[in-house]
C-alpha cells in the first residue's frame, strides 16, 4: 500500500520536474491520487471463499499458469472470473446494483433469478443449452446401465423429470420468454426411447393443464408444491399400475389439507419464504399473498421412519413403512422429490427415500452416482426404483465415466 503511493508520488514530482508545463497543480495531482486510489481499492482484500451464501453459488478457482508442464491458454479468462468473484467491494456493488433495478424497473435478473415486479413471480428462467451428441450418448450408456441392474434384480424401473417452474409460468416470469424446455425435453425422450426402449415420463401436459385452475408452483421457489407433485404422482401411478395391478393409487379423498402462504419443500427443514426468494434479496411481503394447498394423508400417523443426513457422503436417506401397502419403493433424485414424499410413501409398504443433492457439476457427478446406492436398494428389497429429476440433462451424472 506504501509502496503503491510512494510510486505515484514519484511519478509527480517526476512528471513536475522534468516537464516546462507551468498549469500542473495540486487538483492535477489530486484528480491523478484519487484515480490511482478507486484502482486499488479492488485489489485491498481478495476473498478467499469457496461458495457466495449472498448467491448461492460456488465461486471461481483461482487458476494456475502452468498446467501439466505447459502453459495454460486459458489462464487470462480464468484469471478475469476469479477476480470478478473474489475483488474487495463486490457484495456491496452487488447490493447497489441490486438496489438500482429493483427501484427502477418491473422485471430483473438478480443472481440469476428473474424477478418480476409486476406479476410477484420469482425464479430461473434461461434457455436450456441443447446437449451435444457425446452427452446423448452418455445418457444412454446411463440409462442402459441402470436399466440391467433393475432388470437383473427383478425391479421396475421409472424415470420421472419434473417441468421447470418456467416452462409452466413462462407468461408470468418475463414479459415475451418462452422456455425451450418442452422442445429440448421431448427430442430427448425420444432418443432415449430409440436407444434405451425406456419410456421417460414428463408430465408437462398435465401439470399445465392443472396450473389452470391452482397453483402448482411456488411463485417465489423454483419448485413444484404439493399440488404439482400430486399430478405427477397420479401420472407416475399410472404407469405404475401396468406393472402392479393390485397397487393403490391415493387419491385426493385420502388427504386432509392445509394452506401457507410459506414455502415448503424437504420434508427436514421448516417453512420460508421460498430459495429463490431469498437469493434475490429481496424484502417485499406482496409476494408472498398466495396461500398454497398442502397435502396431509388421513393415515400419516401409520407412516413410520425418517431421514438422516450423512454430511460425509452428502446426502440424505429416509426410511419410510406403511402397513397397508404391498410393494417396496426407492425413490431416487434431487429435491423435486421431496414433495412426492408427502403422498407417495402411502402406496407402499416400504420406501426408501436417497435425496441427492449438489446444485454445481462437480457435486452432481458425485452424488447422483448411482453406484454409491444400489448395495442400499437391493437390502431394501426394492420391487418399484423411481429416479425423480428436474431436469432430463442431468442424467448424464447417473454414472461415472
Amino acid at each position: 500500500f506504501v509502496f503503491y503511493f510512494l510510486c505515484l508520488y514519484l511519478g509527480y514530482v517526476f512528471f513536475k520536474k522534468y516537464t516546462n508545463s507551468k498549469d500542473l497543480n495540486k487538483s492535477d495531482f489530486l484528480f491523478v491520487i484519487l484515480f490511482g486510489v478507486l484502482l486499488f481499492i479492488p485489489m485491498l482484500h481478495i476473498s478467499d471463499a469457496e461458495k457466495s451464501e449472498q448467491e448461492k453459488r460456488m465461486l471461481a478457482k483461482k487458476p494456475e499458469l502452468i498446467v501439466k508442464g505447459d502453459i495454460n491458454q486459458k489462464y487470462g479468462t480464468q484469471f478475469d472470473a476469479w477476480f470478478s468473484d473474489r475483488f474487495n467491494g463486490r457484495s456491496v456493488l452487488i447490493n447497489l446494483w441490486t438496489s438500482i433495478k429493483k427501484h427502477l424497473s418491473l422485471y430483473y435478473r438478480v443472481n440469476g433469478v428473474c424477478v418480476n415486479k409486476k406479476t410477484k413471480w420469482v425464479g430461473y428462467c434461461n434457455d436450456i443449452k441443447n446437449l451435444t451428441e457425446d452427452d446423448l450418448q452418455h445418457i444412454a450408456r446411463n440409462l442402459t446401465k441402470l436399466k440391467n441392474f433393475t432388470q437383473k434384480h427383478n425391479i421396475k424401473l421409472y424415470i420421472l423429470i419434473a417441468p421447470s417452474q418456467g416452462v409452466i409460468y413462462s407468461d408470468k416470469m418475463v414479459p415475451f420468454y418462452k422456455s425451450n424446455e418442452l422442445e429440448y425435453t421431448e427430442k430427448t425422450k425420444l432418443y432415449i426411447k430409440e436407444h434405451t426402449g425406456i419410456d421417460v415420463l414428463y408430465p408437462y401436459q398435465e401439470i399445465l393443464a392443472k396450473s389452470k385452475e391452482d397453483y402448482v408452483f411456488f411463485r417465489t421457489d423454483m419448485h413444484w408444491n404439493d399440488v404439482g407433485a400430486f399430478v405427477a404422482y397420479n401420472e407416475l401411478m399410472q404407469h405404475i399400475k401396468k406393472d402392479y395391478k393390485d397397487i393403490k393409487i391415493q387419491t385426493e379423498k385420502d388427504f386432509d389439507y392445509f394452506y401457507s402462504n410459506k414455502v415448503k419443500v424437504e420434508r427436514s427443514t421448516s417453512f420460508h419464504n421460498g430459495a429463490e426468494y431469498q437469493i434475490a434479496q429481496l424484502h417485499d411481503d406482496s409476494f408472498l399473498i398466495q396461500k398454497y394447498k398442502y397435502f396431509l394423508h388421513k393415515k400419516h400417523d401409520k407412516l413410520i421412519g425418517g431421514l438422516k443426513i450423512d454430511p460425509i457422503e452428502d446426502y440424505t436417506r429416509g426410511s419410510y413403512t406403511f402397513a397397508d401397502g404391498r410393494y417396496n419403493l426407492t425413490l431416487f433424485g434431487n429435491s423435486f422429490g421431496e414433495n412426492l414424499m408427502s403422498i407417495i410413501p402411502y402406496s407402499f409398504k416400504n420406501t426408501l427415500r436417497i435425496y441427492t443433492g449438489g446444485p454445481v457439476p462437480e457435486k452432481l457427478r458425485k452424488n447422483l452416482d448411482f453406484s454409491r446406492f444400489e448395495r442400499q436398494v437391493l437390502e431394501h428389497k426394492t420391487n418399484v426404483l423411481v429416479v425423480c429429476l428436474n431436469s432430463i440433462d442431468k442424467l448424464v451424472f447417473l454414472y461415472k465415466d
